[in-house]
């Protein structure tokens, strides 16, 4: 007798209508499909307009027809595929919570955290130390820094941020 071999169906990606992903992830589900959407927190999804589906059969048309989908991310003419261990690997990174953890270090150095102390390390406001509130869409970074007896929101290059230490303070301690 010859073994059957296991057909692995894929994931596939889908772009959902902007800040729909949730509505298209319920609308996928209801055709019976598996929707993977990571979350990095309960308001925050990992990849912002996009989902992952794989279905039993491997089918994809149904999913141009679906509510709050925009799009399948074809690659020719056929859907942009993920194999099940791509999926695995980002779903390893999940807390108990079920949300993603990013790592902590991101292009050599620590990454950023919303809140975190930080100082301008270069360009007009080199020396100027605030909060890091984020990172916009447009990879501009923006911090609320002390000037001139207030707290003003400005947007920077990342690169031209660090985190504040205080003198006197070493890193470890």
């Amino acid at each position: 007798m010859v073994p059957r071999l296991r057909r692995i169906v894929p994931w596939f990606v889908v772009a959902t209508k902007s800040r729909r992903e949730g509505w298209a992830a319920e609308n996928v589900e209801r055709q019976g499909a598996e929707v993977y959407l990571p979350r990095i927190s309960s308001v925050e999804v990992l990849f912002p307009s996009y989902l992952f589906v794989r279905t039993t059969n491997g089918t994809w048309r149904f999913l141009q027809g679906t509510y709050g989908v925009s799009s399948v991310i074809m690659v020719g003419e056929h859907p942009a595929a993920l194999t099940p261990t791509a999926i695995e690997e980002i779903r390893a990174l999940e807390d108990d919570d079920g949300f993603v953890l990013l790592p902590d270090w991101v292009g050599g150095r620590r990454s950023l955290r919303p809140g975190e102390s930080v100082e301008v390390v270069e360009g007009p406001f080199m020396g100027a130390v605030g909060l890091y509130q984020g990172q916009r869409p447009n990879e501009r970074a923006s911090a609320l820094l002390n000037m001139l007896g207030r707290q003003t929101s400005v947007e920077l290059e990342l690169v031209q941020l660090e985190r504040y230490e205080p003198k006197g303070r070493r890193r470890g301690n």
